[in-house]
C-alpha cells in the first residue's frame, strides 16, 4: 500500500508540472485555443487514471485487511455442528454410566455370594443338624478300592448329615442274614484288608449311607459277575433287598439268574434302542462296540433305554 501511494503522488506531481509548462507564456487567443483544449483533455485523462488508481488502492487495502482478520480471529463455528458434537458427548457419558452401573451390580452380586459362602462355612455342623448330629465314622470306613486298577478315590465320599453313626461289627452282624457267608462278609469288611464283593463297595455304601434302613431297592446296570466283582451282592445276599440287574453278556446274565435273587435283564443300556456287538463274551473283560466293528467272536445284543 505504501508503494501504491508513492506512485500516485508521483503521477500527480508529473501532471502538475505538465500543466505549469503549458500555462507559462500562453494566452487565450485563437492560436492558443487548440493547446488549451489539448491541455484540458490531458487533465481529464489524468484525473480518470488517478480515480482508477485510487479505486485499485481501496480494493487492495480491503483485501489486505480481510486477510489480516482471518489470520487473527478463529473461523466461525458451524451452527449445525455444535448440537451434533454435544449429542455425541452425551451419548458417550451415558454409555460410560451404564458400564459403571453394570460393574457395580456384578460386584454386589459377588459380594452377596461371598457372604453366603462364608456364612455356610462358618456354621457349625451340629447347628446345621440339631436333631441328628453327625459323628465321625470308624477309621476303617474310608473309600474302598474301585475297579480292576485298584485305584482309590481322590476324596472320601460325602456323607449325608442326617445319617447317624455307623454301627459296630457286632451290631452289623445282627442286621444281616445269619448265614456263614454274610457273617464272614461283615468280618472281612471290618478287617484291615477287606476283600469282599467288588472290593467291599456295596458294603461301604450300605455302612455309610443306608445302614439305618430296614428295607431298600437297588438297580445294578452292568451287573457283571454274581459276587466277586459285583457292586450289589451284599444287598441281595445278606440284606435280602430286591433289585434289578442289567447285564448285556448272555453268559453272565445266565449265572446271575442262578446265583442271585435280583430280576435279571439281558440287555445293554443306550440312549436309544439299537443293536450293538459284545466283544469277548463270557469274560470279565467283555465290552460293547458298534455293530459295524463286530468281530468274528462277538455276540449281537439289544440295547434298551432306561
Amino acid at each position: 500500500p505504501r508503494t501504491l501511494l508513492t506512485s500516485i503522488a508521483m503521477v500527480l506531481l508529473c501532471v502538475a508540472m505538465v500543466f505549469n509548462q503549458k500555462m507559462v507564456g500562453t494566452c487565450p487567443d485563437e492560436a492558443g485555443a487548440p493547446k488549451l483544449a489539448d491541455l484540458m483533455a490531458d487533465i481529464t485523462a489524468a484525473r480518470a487514471g488517478i480515480d482508477a488508481l485510487l479505486a485499485t488502492k481501496n480494493r487492495l487495502e480491503e483485501t489486505m485487511s480481510g486477510r489480516h482478520q482471518a489470520t487473527q480471529a478463529p473461523a466461525p463455528a458451524d451452527p449445525a455442528a455444535a448440537p451434533s458434537k454435544h449429542l455425541s458427548k452425551l451419548q458417550q457419558e451415558l454409555e460410560e454410566t451404564k458400564r459403571v452401573l453394570k460393574l457395580e451390580m456384578e460386584l454386589q452380586s459377588l459380594r452377596e455370594e461371598l457372604k453366603s459362602v462364608k456364612s455356610v462355612s462358618a456354621m457349625p455342623q451340629a447347628a446345621a443338624n440339631k436333631s441328628k448330629p453327625v459323628e465321625s465314622v470308624h477309621p476303617w470306613a474310608q473309600p474302598p478300592y474301585s475297579g480292576r486298577g485298584l485305584l482309590r478315590f481322590r476324596e472320601p465320599i460325602p456323607r449325608p448329615s442326617s445319617v447317624p453313626r455307623p454301627p459296630s461289627q457286632e451290631q452289623m452282624k445282627k442286621r444281616v442274614r445269619q448265614t456263614p457267608r454274610c457273617l464272614q462278609a461283615v468280618e472281612q469288611a471290618f478287617a484291615k484288608n477287606n476283600l469282599g464283593s467288588q472290593f467291599s463297595q456295596d458294603w461301604f455304601v450300605y455302612m455309610n449311607y443306608f445302614h439305618h434302613m430296614d428295607r431298600g431297592l437297588y438297580v445294578d446296570v452292568g451287573a457283571g459277575a454274581w459276587k466277586n466283582n459285583s457292586n450289589t451282592w451284599f444287598f441281595d445276599e445278606c440284606l435280602g433287598w430286591p433289585g434289578l440287574c442289567v447285564e448285556a453278556d448272555p453268559t453272565l446274565a445266565g449265572v446271575l439268574r442262578k446265583k442271585r435273587n435280583c430280576t435279571v435283564v439281558n440287555a445293554c443300556v443306550h440312549s436309544e434302542p439299537q443293536k450293538m456287538a459284545l466283544q469277548a463274551p463270557g469274560t470279565q473283560g467283555a465290552y460293547i462296540v458298534p455293530l459295524v466293528e463286530k468281530a468274528g467272536s462277538a455276540v449281537v445284543v439289544k440295547c434298551r433305554t432306561l
